[in-house]
């Protein structure tokens, strides 16, 4: 027997077929525990977060181990753009704990775009190597503040190795399936986070609707990938 899934895929969207795991499916936590540990997010690729004729003000007054970025994202309709980022690395043999501190402190001082707040994940010198990654420190993402969905909408969960990594298919429930729909019609070619416990957990580009609430989110290769699988999966179960 077998169903499709839409994944989102560090980039991508697709549909890929998967055979149907035989499992027991693992009691979920409450909606409120759920929807306060895990949140969709709209990624704001529209704004920057810093403006370009702040970023030499912004630039020289940066706390330690904290630098800025660019990438190029797509803005929708295919249309590219370069917006910064800030990452920080821990420094004169502070923790990583610390150093994530140290740049929301920093982030929090910074004049956003209203209805936006600043989010961040862990980051590797090389996003794009599929092999297994070892953190390098955090990152930001400007994202929105209102969730496109929350763990209150999953309905049931599990993760699985692959040959690309490891990933968590997600069945989302009938309402969540309906919103769902309508925002990945509406928001093709736009950037999405899933966040766990406040960090960003994944990123994907929709790359067209996701009609029928199955999703699956491709984490990284290694014991990081299989990390990152079950603290959503936990998120959801409390397993």
């Amino acid at each position: 027997m077998k169903a499709k899934w839409w994944t989102l895929c560090g980039g991508f969207v697709v549909i890929v077929a998967v055979g149907l795991l035989l499992y027991q499916k693992p009691p979920l936590l409450s909606p409120e525990v759920r929807a306060a540990a895990v949140q969709f997010l709209s990624i704001d690729d529209e704004s920057d977060l810093v403006e370009p004729a702040a970023a030499a003000v912004v630039n020289n007054s940066l706390p330690p181990g904290v630098s800025l970025a660019k990438e190029q994202v797509i803005t929708g309709a295919g249309n590219l753009a370069v917006r910064t980022f800030a990452r920080v690395a821990a420094v004169n043999g502070d923790s990583q704990a610390v150093a994530c501190e140290r740049l929301l402190a920093w982030a929090a001082t910074l004049r956003i775009p209203e209805g936006d707040r600043v989010a961040i994940g862990e980051f590797s010198s090389m996003d794009q190597d599929p092999s297994p990654k070892t953190s390098m420190g955090w990152r930001t993402y400007l994202v929105r503040k209102d969730p496109i969905l929350t763990g209150a909408d999953v309905q049931d969960t599990i993760s699985q190795g692959t040959n690309q990594g490891w990933a968590v298919a997600v069945r989302l429930n009938p309402d969540g399936t309906r919103r769902f729909g309508a925002y990945t019609r509406g928001n093709i070619k736009r950037r999405m986070a899933t966040l766990v416990d406040g960090k960003v957990l994944s990123t994907a580009m929709i790359a067209g609707e996701v009609p029928d609430g199955r999703l699956q989110l491709t984490l990284p290769n290694g014991n990081s990938g299989r990390h990152l699988a079950d603290r959503f999966v936990h998120a959801i179960t409390g397993r």
